[in-house]
């Protein structure tokens, strides 16, 4: 009761007040801040609550404060979601607007109109799933008020399933000064995105671009030669070569080596994803590096190298589930040794031994995942990893397990690495502290991955498979030495599959002391081994194409 009556106190005195009436506050026209979608209108107060600290309502808000705010970022957590025409009608002073990790799905037509001056636009994982035809086309460059016209616009990790329509007019005559565009998506299991461009859209892009990310969408050999060739101000480049060969893949880096400026590439990211990607698979790959490579001749294999000699660039990324340890070697033996950051994904490189890494004396950041790689090929490349202090090593998703940290040779590099990420890792069912600390680590300083836990009183090692003595031949059956099961789990307890998905499934089997021992497995015979399925999702259809221990 009290509260109420001191604002009503306070509404007499403002109205009584001798001071002038501000101006027409923006709450009273069409469109105003109190009436926009929340996360915006939130935005608008926090925003015009910089240069005017007093300003703590919607209400308070008025027209001159709306034409005076540049920036406009929206806050993730507030969910917008499909915002209003007039949202950010009297921003007519914006220059940057930043919407991202917003449930967009579609923004309406006449979205920018009122924000002509806007220059940057950030929608980064914003769930849009379309763009309004001629969306953009306020933004375009004025010769009349010296307007540069939209210069970043960064529309990657969105769920784009067909090239959107607002998009059409993202022309060098309309948008001049554009030197930043980013579609598609970080990583090759999200399949919800278009993968392909309309037929000579690229050829009409502004010239002026210097950061160009196309992540995993496909080019044809015409574009991405036209790119190479007549974006002389790029830097940054990520696309597909899904659909290109390889005297063209050859040609792109030969003539962005020879476009590129005095100090290099920072980033260049080659991928041979595209079509309705599975893990590191799909369904439709004869144009990766390896499979290429193979098939080139000696004047081809040879060109390819050429065009990497002395190709200087930062952060060098290939995506590719036919990398060889042959074509990488040839690679990175031909490259300028100034590279940061190399870094590889969904690859075949079971034998690299690293010796190339050697190198790359500036390397900070090494990372290797999901490429077939075996515990021999990590001590080799751990072990060549010595000149480059390496400061993050990231080696996760292979094919090694029950390693031996000591196996590794960290010694060369314990001064300067401070990230390494080498799941999976099992040491007696560890990762255990002793282990990290018995090779060197310092763990105040050092994040790992896993993450490693005080060790038990008893650690029992797994019981080796029994090896049969060749003198005296194979056992008939199993063997049976008794119930030393304790329980068997599944090693995967719950997966999301897409339809026509191969998976495989495997089992974790405890010894009676309960821990970890799969070698009990190798006693059971494999028609005793059963898998139940549960669809917990939907009435699909489960089957079971093969089976094996």
């Amino acid at each position: 009761m009290f509260a109420v009556a001191v604002m009503a106190f306070l509404v007499l005195l403002a109205a009584q007040s001798p001071i002038a009436t501000p101006v027409a506050s923006a709450q009273n026209v069409e469109g105003g801040v109190c009436d926009r979608s929340a996360p915006i209108r939130e935005a608008i107060v926090d925003g015009v609550k910089k240069d005017n600290p007093t300003i703590t309502l919607c209400s308070q808000v008025t027209d001159e404060h709306l034409a005076a705010l540049e920036t406009l970022s929206v806050d993730p957590d507030l969910r917008l979601s499909r915002p209003k025409a007039d949202d950010l009608a009297g921003l007519t002073s914006l220059g940057s607007i930043d919407l991202s990790s917003a449930d967009l799905y579609e923004l309406p037509a006449g979205f920018f109109s009122d924000t002509t001056n806007v220059t940057s636009v950030v929608m980064t994982a914003a769930k849009l799933t379309t763009l309004p035809a001629g969306i953009f086309d306020p933004l375009k460059a004025r010769k009349s008020d010296g307007h540069s016209g939209l210069m970043t616009l960064r529309l990657d990790r969105n769920n784009f399933t067909t090239f959107p329509p607002g998009l059409a007019t993202l022309t060098d005559g309309n948008f001049p000064n554009l030197n930043t565009l980013t579609l598609g998506l970080d990583m090759l299991i999200e399949w919800w995105h278009f993968v392909d461009l309309p037929s000579g859209w690229v050829q009409k892009l502004p010239t002026g671009i210097g950061e160009l990310r196309l992540k995993h969408i496909g080019l044809t050999d015409a574009e991405a030669v036209w790119i190479a060739t007549n974006l002389t101000e790029l830097v940054t480049l990520q696309f597909s070569h899904r659909k290109m060969t390889l005297p063209k893949i050859t040609e792109t880096i030969e003539q962005l080596k020879i476009n590129s400026t005095p100090g290099g590439f920072s980033l260049l990211t080659l991928a041979a994803s595209g079509d309705y990607i599975q893990g590191c698979n799909t369904t439709s790959n004869s144009r990766s590096l390896g499979t290429l490579y193979a098939s080139a001749s000696q004047t081809e294999k040879d060109a390819f190298a050429a065009a990497f000699t002395d190709f200087i660039v930062d952060d060098f990324t290939i995506w590719d589930p036919t990398m060889t340890p042959e074509v990488l070697d040839v690679i990175l033996n031909s490259m300028a040794a100034r590279t940061t950051t190399l870094h590889f994904e969904c690859a075949n490189l079971e034998g690299f031994t690293g010796a190339s890494l050697s190198r790359f004396v500036n390397l900070q950041t090494l990372a290797i995942n999901s490429s077939d790689l075996v515990t021999a090929d990590f001590i080799s490349i751990v072990g060549n990893l010595g000149p480059t202090r390496v400061a993050d090593l990231m080696l996760s998703t292979n094919k090694f397990s029950n390693i031996d940290l000591d196996e590794f040779m960290f010694d060369p590099i314990l001064d300067t690495l401070t990230d390494l990420n080498i799941t999976p890792y099992f040491s007696c069912d560890g990762p255990w502290i002793s282990d990290y600390e018995a090779v060197g680590f310092d763990l105040a300083r050092v994040d790992v991955d896993p993450e490693p836990q005080d060790e038990p009183v008893n650690c029992i090692p797994p019981t080796p498979t029994p090896v049969p003595d060749p003198e005296e031949g194979e056992p008939e059956g199993p063997i049976d030495e008794g119930a030393r099961i304790l329980r068997i789990e599944p090693a995967v307890k719950g997966i999301r599959v897409w339809t026509e998905t191969d998976f495989v499934l495997s089992t974790n089997v405890y010894g009676m002391q309960d821990k970890l021992d799969n070698s009990l497995a190798d006693r059971v015979s494999v028609d005793t081994v059963r898998f139940d399925w549960e669809d917990t999702r939907r009435s699909g259809t489960i089957s079971e194409a093969t089976r094996h221990a």
